[in-house]
């Protein structure tokens, strides 16, 4: 049996959330509702549903939502957990058909594309179409609901790239089994904001299988005071926050996953290999996930830099990883080895991911996105003498649909 989980502390839209819930082709669910406030009151309607459990809060007034989301899954009693927000709908039809299959087939998390649909006062029920930017790589397709049209949000493939940033992660709807929950921990009690985000990362690195519905099958109700647009600094604060802290992670799970080779420089070099001494004949025949720089490229010219990045990128497969740690040049000891030919600081890698200094530049072949820059401290020592580290992630843009922002 499916759970669905929602708390609310405004129930204006739950009658409608109900009634699309009611208008599936699977009647067997348990909807777990968890009002949280004193002004959440549910209507009788709802109330009167066997199928509905309505649980309190433990503690008054919480307002962490991750732990108001993890309250209302312990009290649940079903094999896997449907997050359902509180002003949102179910596509009518088969929906939880669809949840319900991909977790007989052995799934631990489940997630569908959704169709986003802007409030708009008058207009009985709200609805009107929205879409995501396609520069970043979005793509939509059209769907057809209580006789009007809307446009679906295509979701990316489960990627250490779409899941590192709750913009492009798997969005509703989401859905966990019971075993995959408990295993990845549950919702963080501490969050008030990308609760779901770290879950879903969490999900992945122990190992879970991740499933995609096939389809639209959720719509998500747009406001001017949605907790995306309310919250949006802290949004991008925790999300850049989650990134920096997981991302390595998942790009190690992901190639364990898909069985990708992995190419680690840094390790070859302790047995006499260089990358100086290979850029005339490439890493080897072998297509990589993942390439590992580490402490290298500062070794290399500039013109051996930018054959080294070519290099790479011919080596990785569509989507792969290239990882390069390098000292950070305005550190006190940015120039402390007379052995040092190339200096890097934030912007070093902009040649590469822009496509106007690519062509300035001359003879770069290759087009990477990056997906951060971190400052990094390679051992204790360093981190005592103020001697940073630039990490720099990026990813091959070979002509997969790609999250984030296209080559410039």
């Amino acid at each position: 049996m499916l759970s669905l989980f929602t708390p609310t502390h405004k129930p204006t839209y739950l009658v409608e959330a109900y009634n699309s819930l009611k208008l599936q082709t699977v009647e067997n669910w348990e909807w777990v509702i968890l009002p949280n406030g004193n002004s959440a009151e549910i209507p009788d309607v709802i109330r009167q549903d066997s199928r509905v459990k309505i649980v309190t809060p433990p503690g008054a007034d919480l307002h962490n939502i991750g732990a108001l989301k993890r309250a209302a899954c312990d009290a649940a009693t079903g094999d896997a957990f449907v997050e359902f927000d509180h002003d949102d709908l179910l596509m009518p039809g088969d929906a939880l058909a669809a949840i319900e299959q991909k977790f007989r087939e052995g799934a631990g998390f489940v997630y569908s594309d959704a169709a986003v649909f802007r409030y708009r006062p008058g207009d009985t029920p709200g609805f009107g179409e929205y879409c995501y930017s396609q520069a970043h790589g979005w793509q939509e397709y059209e769907v057809s609901v209580y006789g009007r049209k809307l446009l679906a949000t295509e979701s990316f493939d489960v990627t250490p790239r779409s899941l590192c940033e709750i913009y492009y992660a798997p969005d509703h709807v989401r859905c966990w089994s019971r075993k995959a929950y408990y295993e990845a921990g549950g919702h963080n009690a501490e969050l008030s904001v990308c609760d779901d985000l770290e879950l879903m990362i969490k999900t992945y690195l122990t190992g879970a299988p991740f499933a995609y519905t096939g389809g639209c099958h959720y719509l998500y109700r747009m406001f001017d005071h949605n907790t995306v647009i309310m919250r949006n600094r802290q949004i991008q604060d925790t999300t850049r926050a989650l990134k920096a802290e997981h991302f390595a992670s998942l790009v190690e799970s992901w190639v364990d996953r898909e069985k990708h080779n992995v190419l680690n420089i840094s390790e070859l070099r302790k047995t006499g290999w260089s990358a100086a001494k290979h850029l005339d004949h490439g890493f080897g025949f072998e297509q990589y996930g993942h390439i590992v720089a580490d402490d290298e490229l500062q070794r290399l010219s500039g013109v051996q830099v930018r054959e080294f990045m070519n290099l790479a990128y011919e080596s990785l497969i569509p989507g792969g990883y290239l990882t390069i740690t390098v000292p950070e040049v305005h550190s006190g000891l940015g120039y402390g080895d007379v052995e040092w030919q190339s200096h890097f600081s934030q912007m070093s890698m902009s040649p590469y991911i822009r496509r106007n200094m690519a062509q300035r530049n001359g003879n770069i072949r290759c087009k990477f996105q990056q997906v951060q820059v971190t400052e990094v401290y390679p051992s204790d020592w360093h981190r005592d003498n103020g001697f940073k580290y630039l990490k720099f992630e990026l990813c091959a843009l070979k002509g997969q649909r790609q999250p984030g922002l296209k080559h410039i």
